[in-house]
């Protein structure tokens, strides 16, 4: 593939409703620790955040999308929680001990409570890892294959064993999977209208993380109030979820007021629009994504590196980066993007637009041109 840009997060809020957001790389100021941080400057404490698709589900073991991840991420725990820069760090987890390179040992939080006020204990944590393997979830069938043994070692420990080493088992599976109360899912599907738990609506969510679930009006909004006996309790009185529809009914939401920031990606020919808007504040915030041109390398001449290279410096980077992503973004060299700085290698660097180099590159390679000007392969 070829890497033609390294896009930002193209965010907007409005800063005479909200103060305090955190951008986080991938998510820009849509974070959970936007979520927990941010403070009402002007309303009735709740944030009106706006999203432009509609959230389809609230069962934390059939989740599989980010937008999904998103709203859950504010009414579930995690034993992790990845921070701004990146970095995974305890959360329901008080700590941790890597006994060996397949041993993970586990210390919770004491005195974290659900919404319904049940302790968490060790043994949801258990029942979690365990339930999400017996049902196959989606989002994380593949890191639970590793997973060898779960035990509790007492009322706030629990003790993981390994198949083998994995490196990014506490970012992939432990920053990411979210606790589950045994009281209340180990009677899911057997208590309740369905024959898999993946097909449980969910309709009343209870978790132990920051916000507590009000309400979903399916299809257009989801409500959450502040869980105040959370060891992270937020700054705001509660967030409200607004599906938009569109990325232009959004930025028309956010000029009106009646939204107060973006969750996600927003349109960034509307950002240049907003910019304009009295008290929005509309910009790009790092971000690991980027945009890619792939090729079949299994047919020619696309199977030809050569050929590839010369491409490489035809691509105007600069004129698609200014036409689609109205300079939200710059000419990508390499899948790890600048702002994922620890991962980042400075050296790898976009092709420079340049014909002749082209010309050479394919030349040096065997390729020839007749009179009209057509390419042909090398003999």
């Amino acid at each position: 593939m070829a890497v033609l840009a390294n896009v930002e997060m193209t965010n907007a809020y409005r800063s005479d409703r909200i103060k305090n957001v955190v951008p986080m790389m991938g998510e820009g100021i849509g974070s959970f620790w936007t979520d927990i941080n941010m403070k009402v400057v002007k309303g009735d404490g709740y944030v009106r955040t706006g999203a432009t698709s509609a959230l389809k589900n609230l069962n934390p073991v059939a989740a599989k999308d980010h937008l999904e991840f998103m709203e859950l991420r504010m009414i579930y725990d995690r034993l992790f929680r990845i921070n701004p820069d990146g970095k995974p760090e305890p959360w329901a987890a008080k700590s941790y001990t890597i006994v060996d390179p397949t041993t993970i040992d586990i210390t919770l939080r004491k005195g974290m409570k659900f919404h319904d006020g049940k302790d968490v204990t060790a043994a949801d944590v258990k029942f979690t890892l365990d339930y999400h393997t017996q049902w196959k979830a989606p989002f994380f069938v593949e890191s639970l294959r590793n997973v060898a043994n779960v035990e509790t070692t007492g009322t706030y420990s629990v003790r993981i064993k390994l198949n083998e080493p994995y490196a990014p088992f506490i970012p992939n599976l432990l920053g990411a999977i979210f606790i589950i109360p045994q009281h209340i899912w180990q009677d899911i599907p057997d208590k309740v209208d369905v024959t898999d738990p993946l097909n449980y609506p969910n309709e009343k969510p209870i978790g132990s993380g920051p916000f507590k679930f009000d309400y979903w009006d399916r299809g257009r909004e989801l409500k959450v109030t502040a869980f105040k006996e959370h060891f992270s309790a937020p700054k705001v009185d509660g967030i409200i979820r607004i599906a938009s529809g569109s990325h232009d009914a959004m930025a028309a939401a956010i000029e009106k007021g009646e939204c107060d920031r973006t969750r996600y990606i927003l349109k960034p020919s509307l950002l240049l629009d907003l910019q304009k808007v009295k008290n929005v504040v509309a910009k790009g915030y790092p971000n690991h994504g980027f945009y890619t041109l792939s090729y079949h390398t299994r047919r020619p001449p696309l199977d030809d590196p050569a050929f590839r290279r010369a491409l490489g410096h035809v691509i105007p980077r600069e004129l698609m980066i200014e036409a689609i992503l109205s300079g939200f973004g710059k000419p990508g060299g390499s899948v790890i993007a600048p702002a994922n700085k620890f991962w980042h290698n400075p050296d790898i660097k976009a092709h420079p637009e340049d014909i002749n180099k082209a010309k050479e590159i394919l030349k040096e390679a065997g390729y020839t041109w007749d009179n009209r000007g057509r390419l042909y392969y090398p003999k």
